[in-house]
């Protein structure tokens, strides 16, 4: 999934997967690490974040926790 900029620090990225409706929110953590949630069906399945983490980092695991919140969305 491709993250879009919304403004300074907010990225956000919509997909479908599977027959989903995938919605992905990341927000800055003071400048110092970021914070991010998955939506499956407008329904927050999945949310992490830390200072320190990266948005290369969300990005790098992102198909997987994808994967995991539609597994968790399906129990």
């Amino acid at each position: 999934m491709k993250l879009i900029k919304d403004y300074a620090g907010s990225y956000y990225g919509e997909d479908v997967v599977d027959g989903y409706d995938i919605r992905v929110e990341v927000e800055t953590l003071s400048g110092r690490g970021f914070s991010y949630s998955i939506y499956v069906n407008n329904s927050l399945i999945f949310e992490d974040g830390w200072y320190g983490l990266t948005l290369r980092d969300i990005k790098a695991g992102l198909d997987n926790d994808i994967d995991y919140a539609i597994e968790e969305y399906e129990s």
